[in-house]
Formats: structure tokens, sequence, C-alpha cells
């Protein structure tokens, strides 16, 4: 029992001995790495608990029904991408939302088309790259990525059900 929590924890407690570790090393790469993991953890202690309130009243108020329906067919690829193109916080939410929409029931090809998506094409981030590198490369980003992302959730959740087949 002892030796699985020590293994459980080693990553934990080698991700906080390491920053100590490079100060001590290289005192000012380490001061950098310490003030920039402070900055990172500030920024993402303002999003969390706001996605996770947002994330909390979908999963009370949303009836599973509901949301298995959404989710069938190409609709269902339309839905992800929506939702996914809508979410603020990036991946630090696309996460929660992907587990809560597999805690409804929503099949992994739909989560995963949501998670890829909202790795791609999120509005405020689209915005930004279009206004640096121009309409027509982010239109042709999304021509380009749309299928891909609808392929590999399809060619993702094949390999993860003969991963789960072959683990029972």
């Amino acid at each position: 029992m002892r030796t699985n929590a020590l293994k459980k924890y080693t990553g934990f407690a080698f991700t906080l001995l390491l920053p100590i570790i490079i100060y001590v090393i290289y005192p000012e790469s380490g001061s950098s790495l310490v003030s920039n993991s402070k900055e990172f953890l500030f920024e993402t202690m303002k999003i969390m608990p706001c996605a996770f309130i947002l994330i909390g009243l979908f999963d009370v108020w949303v009836e599973k029904k509901s949301v298995q329906n959404k989710f069938t067919g190409i609709k269902g690829y339309f839905f992800a991408i929506i939702l996914a193109s809508s979410t603020i916080g990036g991946l630090y939410v696309a996460f929660p939302m992907g587990f809560a929409l597999h805690e409804k029931g929503v099949r992994m090809k739909y989560i995963l088309s949501y998670l890829f998506a909202a790795a791609s094409f999120r509005i405020p981030m689209s915005i930004y790259e279009a206004s640096f590198i121009g309409i027509e490369f982010t239109f042709l980003r999304f021509l380009i990525t749309l299928p891909l992302i609808i392929i590999f959730s399809i060619v993702m959740e094949r390999i993860i059900n003969k991963f789960q087949l072959q683990k029972k």
C-alpha cells in the first residue's frame, strides 16, 4: 500500500522539487521559473472557479437525454465544434467540459472533436490569428483542420474502444 502511494505521488513531488533544484543550480533561471509559475497559477485560479461553476450548472440543469440527442450523427460534430469555438478559458475549461459531456453519455468521438476543436477553433484565438496572419490564412486553416478533427476523432474513438476491449 505504501509503495503504491509513493509511486502515485512521485511525479507530483518531482514537479515541486524541480523548481527548487533549478533555483539552487541556476538562481536567475530559477527566479524566472518561480515568477512565471506564480503568474500562471494566479491566471489559472481566476478562470477555474467560474469554469467549474458553469460546468456544474450544465451538469445539473441540462438533461442527459437532450445532450445525447444533440450529439448524434453529423450534427454531433457541428455541436461539438460550435461548443468548442465558444469555450473561453482554453483547455483549462475544455477538459472539465469534456468530462461533463462524458458523464452525460456523449460518445467519445464527439468529445474528442470538442477537445480538438477547443484547441484550434476558439473564437478569440481565431480573431487574434486573423488580425496578425490574415483572414485568408485563418479560413484556409479552418478548411484544412475541420475534416482532420473529424477523421482523427473517429480514429481515436476506435483505438480507445479497441484498447478498452483488450484491457478486459
